[in-house]
């Protein structure tokens, strides 16, 4: 046989793996897997992979390949632009160069620069470690883009140390170490006070409010990372995540908090799976901040944001909305929980005392029972609320709030003796999307796709 016959040969069969069975029962089924022994870290593992990549060689080595390697790489080598964050006058954006390993975080005082040279250098993960392992993954850039936060992973671990970097200087302010698997999302910068005069400098951030999480330990029944507390970092403390305020220590291991910030106010979206989201929120100072109810136990998805003037809250909604919609309503009503008239109501629920809400420990056990008199009628574009209040069993925290009804149907009942007080009154501002895309709470982080408006055109509630 010659030496071509050979190579020949050698393309025609992959090496053999041998088969070896190892049979598991798992939930009732036996689960046969033959080749377990490859998972191993040995010699004879060692040996099989080798076996593999020569016999892909000898496949893919032909004269062809030679010829469009250069074309294939020339193809390759193209700058990576990131998505264009905006804060105060500055613009952020991630840039990956065809050299470089990891992308880098540049800033740029001015829209015509983005994509330039004329940008900064903000955050070079290049220059730390020579093998690309540690990564920038994710950042936020602070009030009036003076600072920029982002999180740096090791080896793709998703435990983040969260560090500050000050934009005009360039220089590190400080690094909140081992925060867990904090992301973009469950970052929310507050603002500090504002300055006095027209001329005066614009002050420091107050802090900002994370997810913290545990530590990963390999094992998939007490993973560290579903230990999830929702922290408030006070800007240049240097305090670790454990020293830090926390906000609510109550976050069960399949609900992941997405936050939003602006000014003293705080809305948390609790995701629960890709259908369903509850609403938490808070006004005040930071350092003393709880969760209070404001959409809760509604199997709906409720995307939240706070407007710029900071005098509404606005929530993309799919409730009783087939193509979704955008509602609106004042922001101090809402946080503030006030509710629709309505009889009496008894609950079970034990409600948070000073000393409980203090440390931050839940109330468990929800249940309830309540006699309610109908809810007004507001205008049809305001979502119906469900016929009763419903047990939050997936959550520790009372299932209360409050929330409009478009028809006769009762509002779910209040955590303690009825208010009097006025509801927020909801208002549809949205445009209508393909009732063939539903959505998605797991979207939040995702730009959505830009879709032309048009008025809703809903019967009026006296129709």
């Amino acid at each position: 046989m010659t030496d071509s016959d050979a190579d020949a040969d050698a393309r025609s069969r992959p090496p053999e793996t041998p088969r070896r069975p190892v049979t598991d029962e798992l939930h009732g089924e036996s689960i046969t897997d033959p080749y377990r022994w490859l998972e191993g870290d040995d010699e004879e593992v060692d040996e099989w992979t080798a076996a593999q990549n020569d016999y892909a060689e000898a496949v893919l080595d032909t004269p062809a390949r030679a010829a469009l390697a250069d074309r294939f790489a020339s193809r390759g080598r193209v700058d990576e632009y990131g998505p264009v964050g905006v804060a105060g006058d500055r613009l952020f954006q991630e840039v990956r160069r065809p050299d470089d390993e990891q992308p880098v975080v540049y800033a740029y005082d001015e829209a015509a620069a983005v994509g330039t040279d004329a940008g900064t250098a903000l955050v070079d993960p290049n220059d730390w470690a020579g093998d690309g392992t540690v990564s920038v993954d994710w950042f936020v850039p602070g009030p009036e883009g003076r600072y920029l936060a982002y999180g740096v992973a090791e080896g793709g671990d998703e435990q983040y140390d969260v560090r500050v970097v000050g934009v005009v200087t360039g220089e590190p302010v400080e690094t909140v170490a081992d925060a867990g698997r904090t992301q973009a999302d469950g970052f929310a910068w507050v603002a500090g006070d504002a300055p006095d005069g027209a001329d005066a400098t614009a002050p420091d951030p107050r802090g900002f409010y994370y997810v913290a999480t545990g530590v990963a330990d390999g094992d998939a029944d007490a993973d560290g990372q579903l230990d999830k507390t929702v922290r408030f970092h006070e800007f240049g403390s240097g305090t670790a995540p454990a020293a830090d305020h926390v906000v609510d220590d109550g976050v069960g291991e399949t609900t992941w908090p997405t936050l939003v910030a602006d000014g003293d106010a705080l809305v948390a979206q609790y995701m629960e799976g890709w259908e369903r989201t509850d609403l938490y929120g808070y006004r005040g100072d930071p350092a003393t901040a709880t969760l209070d109810p404001v959409v809760t136990g509604v199997d709906a998805v409720f995307k939240p944001t706070i407007d710029g003037e900071r005098d509404r809250l606005l929530v993309a909604t799919d409730h009783d909305a087939a193509f979704a919609r955008v509602l609106a309503a004042p922001l101090a009503d809402a946080l503030a929980g006030r509710r629709p008239r309505r009889a009496t109501s008894t609950n079970s629920s034990p409600r948070r005392t000073p000393s409980s809400a203090a440390s931050n420990s839940p109330a468990t056990g929800c249940s309830r029972t309540t006699t309610a008199t109908p809810a007004a009628r507001w205008s049809s574009s305001t979502p119906t609320a469900p016929a009763s209040g419903r047990s939050t069993s997936r959550r520790s925290r009372p299932s209360t709030g409050w929330w409009g009804s478009a028809t006769t149907a009762t509002p779910p009942p209040p955590a303690t003796t009825a208010t009097t007080a006025r509801p927020p009154t909801w208002r549809s501002v949205g445009c209508s999307r393909s009732p063939t895309r539903r959505l998605s709470a797991a979207s939040t982080s995702r730009p959505a796709r830009r879709r032309r408006c048009v008025p809703s055109r809903r019967p009026s509630a006296s129709t």
